[in-house]
């Protein structure tokens, strides 16, 4: 998990021309820059999000402040954190839920997860016909924050699954150019393998992912960190060990793991190959285990990773099935953006702290923050901008009287 924020937007400027022959030149002072936004993008050459694994943090620049001669502050640098294509982006909310904010199908893409604070306003804005000589300016919004996750779904056109020791690592070594690591004991493979199929003129990739057992979808054994990998697979190909006392059984176990950690996932196209076809005890009950496992899935075929029996068949029907599946990796159902935009805020409200009445306004506080108050001009006109917003009426109904403490924001005055 990853924190993301938005960079501080600059403070506008509260500056006056300074002119020769123009002794009282009128306000001049621009606004703050907007702070830098944090983006989510595809890279291609990234396999994993392993290269995150040590920083956190990912922050962009604040905005620049205004200056005087209308200078409009300089926007913060956006900060853009690379991910390997396929990448999933979701936000963690306070409930502690999961909520889809995007994701990442091309090299390039990107998903805004932080957007910088608007920079502040100069006293330029501030001027009117009654109000020439404006004292007041304001301090820039804060980005936003936000806690992700990431996760990487490879985007891939078969997925291997199966049981432990059922043979996907010398299947996967036979038919592709991968080199997954073949031993005799199970659990061998701690993560997923890619290789590359090719069929007279084309060719696709397959994946190799960590065996499952009963209870993956809850997390058992690799559990979820299998599960995941295999989310954007266009094809299912589940191998059954031909050794299996009941390949009926495993299959089962297999489907019903799928289909509880994701429902639409088990609506995929699948397969079966059944492994193993070099062992006399297996080609014995060759028929046998087609009668069983010969309805099921779009095809059966009967391989052997070790002497490659079976697996030219199994490469062909693989590619004819490729190709009647729609092309591209599924997007997801993402839910409407949200708008960032400064609304209107609603009436201010006043708590009591002990002696101290508390004014929330996020609007009034960014104005009070910008302007200098040891100014005389700049607090009368500060009162005028409240009453405005409804801060005076608020803090009266609230019950202050003069000499009273009151906060708005960070800044504390005394009541008049």
């Amino acid at each position: 998990m990853i924190a993301v924020v938005g960079g501080k937007g600059g403070k506008g400027s509260a500056g006056f021309r300074r002119e020769k022959f123009v002794p009282k030149g009128g306000p001049d002072g621009g606004d703050g820059g907007r702070g830098g936004s944090v983006y989510v993008v595809g890279v291609d050459g990234l396999s994993d999000l392993g290269h995150m694994r040590y920083r956190r943090l990912f922050e962009g620049e604040g905005g620049v402040d205004g200056g005087s001669g209308k200078r409009y502050g300089k926007a913060g640098k956006d900060i853009l954190v690379e991910t390997p294509v396929g990448t999933v982006v979701w936000e963690v909310t306070q409930e502690g839920e999961n909520r889809l904010m995007g994701e990442v199908l091309g090299a390039g893409e990107r998903v805004l997860v932080a957007e910088g604070g608007a920079g502040g306003r100069g006293n330029v804005k501030f001027a009117s016909s009654t109000n020439k000589v404006p004292y007041l300016a304001e301090v820039g919004d804060e980005g936003e924050g936000r806690d992700l996750y990431l996760e990487h779904w490879p985007l891939v056109d078969i997925a291997l699954v199966s049981l432990p020791n059922a043979g996907k690592s010398q299947l996967l070594q036979a038919f592709s150019n991968a080199i997954p690591m073949v031993t005799e004991y199970p659990f061998s493979t701690k993560d997923y393998v890619l290789g590359v199929v090719e069929v007279e003129w084309t060719a696709f990739t397959a994946m190799e992912v960590p065996s499952l057992c009963d209870g993956a979808h809850e997390g058992r054994g690799l559990g979820n960190d299998f599960l995941t990998s295999v989310m954007r697979a266009k094809l299912l190909l589940y191998l059954i060990d031909g050794l299996s006392l009941d390949p009926l059984a495993d299959l089962a176990i297999l489907r019903e793991e799928i289909r509880l950690y994701d429902d639409a996932l088990a609506q995929r196209s699948w397969a079966i190959v059944v492994t193993k076809n070099d062992l006399p005890e297996v080609q014995e009950r060759m028929a046998e285990l087609q009668r069983l496992l010969g309805d099921h899935g779009e095809f059966c075929c009967m391989v052997s990773g070790l002497t490659g029996a079976g697996v030219d068949e199994l490469k062909a029907n693989l590619a004819r099935m490729l190709e009647s599946l729609p092309p591209g990796p599924r997007r997801q159902d993402i839910p409407p953006p949200i708008k960032r935009i400064r609304v209107q805020e609603t009436r201010p409200q006043v708590m009591r702290l002990d002696d101290v009445f508390v004014v929330d306004s996020p609007r009034a506080a960014r104005l009070v923050a910008g302007s200098d108050l040891r100014v005389f001009r700049a607090r009368l006109q500060l009162r005028r901008e409240l009453d405005k917003m409804g801060v005076l009426q608020a803090l009266r109904d609230a019950g202050v009287k003069s000499g009273d403490a009151v906060r708005i924001g960070n800044v504390e005055l005394e009541w008049e």
